[in-house]
């Protein structure tokens, strides 16, 4: 199999998100926005008493974590579509400038679909593994805890960086082959992906990294002061587990509106740079051009 370009899908990630940021943003904010306006609604009615005075309350607690699920399901509708929508774009299957973006299409779907599954595939490959670990700990038991230990460690960091193989070579090439190729395509990823772990996992660092420190060094700026402020309130004598955790609480439901506009930033460019490498390689490694464009599922 073809190798990934580093260097060139790098560049190409780069430059696809800059060149089109205004399409990128077309593309994700509407999707994005109605995920943010759903957990916010949910929150509301579901959720009283959140950002009480005295701290939430154990009903807002549970009630929190009861709207979470509904939340993580319409952030994962919401970030297929934003995927599709970007990849088509990045595949040369679209043109033109967008300046809102619906679609629950067939490749999103397809998507979603393909999710579930290395979802599913990861599971089950977790679980073998812990058996595979137990039933060999059980086995080589003789009494040497020290030996025992040593050997467990190694047994769990050879699970985790197998694990880490396993989804990076299933799902990096996923949502290019779900687009361009109109199949859900799990196999076809696995295959494209091999002998490419190494570089996938650099090209991933260069894209991921520049964007998490800026959004950070941003969010430090903005609630940083507060929050070191209530950590050095509560060392030593002072010290009140409960009065931290609802001090951070508060924090982050005052500074929320700031908090939520990096991150929807962070989202956006994070997409079209992870997008335009993902495509970027699938065309290193494939030797596909840019298509024609089609039509897109997509209102401007």
């Amino acid at each position: 199999m073809a190798k990934i370009p580093v260097e060139h899908t790098i560049s190409s990630a780069y430059s696809f998100a800059f060149r089109n940021i205004l399409t990128v943003i077309g593309i994700a904010w509407f999707p994005f926005a109605l995920v943010i306006a759903i957990g916010a609604g949910l929150v509301l009615l579901m959720v009283p008493g959140l950002a009480a005075p005295g701290g939430p309350s154990p009903a807002a607690i549970a009630g929190l974590i009861a709207v979470a699920p509904l939340i993580i399901v319409a952030y994962v509708v919401a970030n297929a579509m934003v995927v599709v929508g970007i990849m088509r774009r990045a595949l040369g299957l679209a043109e033109g400038p967008v300046f809102a973006y619906f679609s629950l299409a067939a490749p999103v779907w397809r998507l979603i679909g393909a999710t579930i599954l290395v979802g599913l595939l990861v599971f089950v490959v977790v679980a073998v593994e812990v058996g595979v670990i137990a039933a060999i700990i059980a086995a080589a038991s003789n009494g040497n805890n020290g030996a025992l230990g040593f050997l467990a460690a190694i047994l769990i960091i050879a699970a985790c960086v197998w694990t880490i193989y396993f989804v990076v070579r299933l799902s990096f090439f996923l949502p290019a082959v779900v687009v361009a190729e109109g199949r859900i395509g799990i196999g076809r990823s696995w295959e494209l992906g091999k002998g490419n772990f190494w570089r996938i996992f650099v090209v991933w660092l260069a894209v991921a990294i520049p964007v998490s420190m800026a959004a950070s060094v941003l969010m430090q700026a903005i609630y940083g002061n507060a929050m070191m402020g209530l950590v050095l309130a509560n060392q030593g004598e002072n010290a009140d587990p409960m009065a931290l955790l609802n001090g951070m609480v508060q924090i982050f439901v005052a500074y929320a509106p700031y908090l939520i506009v990096i991150q929807l930033l962070q989202i956006i460019i994070m997409s079209g740079l992870t997008n335009g490498a993902i495509a970027a390689a699938y065309r290193g490694v494939t030797g596909a051009g840019q298509a024609p464009a089609a039509p897109a599922h997509a209102t401007a």
